[in-house]
C-alpha cells in the first residue's frame, strides 16, 4: 500500500484534481499521513489535550465543504492517519469538539 505524507500548512497531495465529474482514481487504495508540531496545535488554538479529537477531512466539491472521513491519531508521533483512500481530493486535518445540536419538534 502506498502512502502519501503531508505537513500541516502545506499542499496536502500532489496532483490534486477538482472536478464535478466522478473521478476514477489512477492510484491504488492508500493511506494518508498528516504530521504536525506542537507549535501547529498552539497556532490553531489547541493543545496536546485536543489531539485525540483530530481527524482527517476531505473536500466535497458537490457542496464546497470539508467532511470528516476519520482517522487514527498517534499523539506521540504527532500524526493523523487514514487508510482506504482511493480517490483524488483535497485533504486536511480537522478538529471539531462542538456538541451536537438537537432539534425537538
Amino acid at each position: 500500500m502506498d502512502s502519501t505524507s503531508a505537513t500541516v500548512g502545506k499542499t496536502a497531495l500532489p496532483n490534486v484534481l477538482d472536478s464535478s465529474e466522478p473521478l476514477v482514481s489512477p492510484f491504488p487504495e492508500g493511506t494518508i499521513n498528516f504530521t504536525y508540531t506542537d507549535d501547529d496545535l498552539t497556532a490553531a488554538g489547541l493543545s496536546s489535550a485536543n489531539e485525540p479529537d483530530l481527524f482527517i477531512r476531505k473536500f466535497r466539491s458537490s457542496d464546497h465543504r470539508y467532511v470528516k472521513i476519520g482517522g487514527t491519531v498517534n499523539a506521540a508521533a504527532n500524526r493523523v492517519e487514514v487508510s482506504g483512500i482511493a480517490e483524488n481530493s483535497c485533504f486536511g486535518i480537522g478538529y471539531d469538539k462542538t456538541p451536537p445540536t438537537v432539534i425537538l419538534p
